[in-house]
């Protein structure tokens, strides 16, 4: 398994911008992902939406490490989504940068 340097940024919104339910918890998970700890990742200090860290990957292909990285990132802003249960009142997209792994890697929860 091979170990990835990676920087990623997010952007928080309500799913429905006029509703202030998906508003106040659209809020919440800005704050909670502010001050998330989440292994081999470091929460950056002067931006406040992105994190810079290492991803451990086992992929053989460019497609599939991109794939692999972007399930891991998937999978660890859902688990923070979940623990709010705020997963249908909000949408996060996500950008994410991987050392050697080509583009941008682009995905929406």
């Amino acid at each position: 398994m091979a170990s990835y340097s990676f920087l990623l940024t997010y952007s928080v919104s309500p799913y429905t911008e006029t509703d202030r339910v998906h508003q106040n918890q659209a809020a919440r998970l800005r704050q909670k992902l502010n001050r998330v700890e989440i292994e081999d990742w470091v929460k950056l200090e002067t931006v406040e939406t992105a994190f810079k860290g290492v991803v451990h990957l086992s992929e053989t292909t460019i497609t599939q490490k991109r794939n692999e990285a972007e399930n891991i990132a998937w999978n660890q802003i859902k688990g923070v989504m979940d623990s709010l249960g705020v997963y249908k009142e909000t949408t996060v997209h996500v950008a994410m940068m991987v050392q050697e792994l080509g583009d941008l890697i682009e995905f929406k929860l």
